[in-house]
């Protein structure tokens, strides 16, 4: 695990930051005023996304005690230690899981959307994605290089993600950002 991960004050400050505040945004346009019954957020970090989804129900995951410690603090989330490759929760358990700039940052990222998959009913991914017109060297030395000495970045897959169930797909900000919502994923393993 990167250090980054045992200073959530510290990730949440670079998050925006790098981003230029364009992630907040996307995470607001995509989960404000969706209201669901039961929510995981895998990777839930900080918390930030649970600003924007209205859940009865909401499960945050994280494999970092020190960003579970944090949030402790300022949520009521039930949360859970775990890890996102083998998900502790039974078969359709939530309506929907969420994966919010954290897949790239797995070391198999197509396995834990299969767990989504199996956990949930719909699965929401929000993260980085190479805009069209950049060339693909220096979005690799951005999120393979840089990416990865501060966050454990790789590039995410999105074609063999969409390939997991039905997809959607939405593009932000020039395509620096992609959302994909699974449903109905033939290939998660259930």
């Amino acid at each position: 695990m990167k250090w980054i991960y045992q200073h959530p004050r510290l990730y949440s400050l670079l998050d925006s930051v790098v981003s230029l505040s364009l992630a907040d945004r996307v995470r607001r346009k995509v989960l404000e005023k969706r209201i669901v019954g039961s929510l995981l957020e895998i990777g839930v970090g900080t918390g930030k996304c649970l600003n924007y989804i209205g859940a009865e129900f909401v499960v945050g995951l994280d494999r970092s005690e020190a960003m579970l410690d944090f949030l402790k603090k300022r949520s009521t989330t039930r949360l859970v230690l775990g890890d996102a490759h083998i998900l502790p929760f039974k078969g359709k358990s939530f309506d929907v899981a969420l994966f919010c700039y954290c897949l790239a940052g797995l070391r198999q990222p197509l396995e834990a959307v299969r767990q989504a998959l199996r956990a949930s009913k719909e699965v929401i991914v929000i993260d980085y994605n190479r805009p069209k017109g950049m060339p693909v060297r220096l979005w690799r030395w951005i999120v393979c290089g840089i990416g990865s000495i501060i966050f454990g970045s790789r590039d995410v897959d999105f074609v063999a993600l969409a390939k997991l169930g039905k997809a959607s797909v939405q593009d932000f900000y020039l395509g620096l950002y992609r959302v994909v919502v699974l449903n109905g994923a033939p290939d998660a393993g259930n």
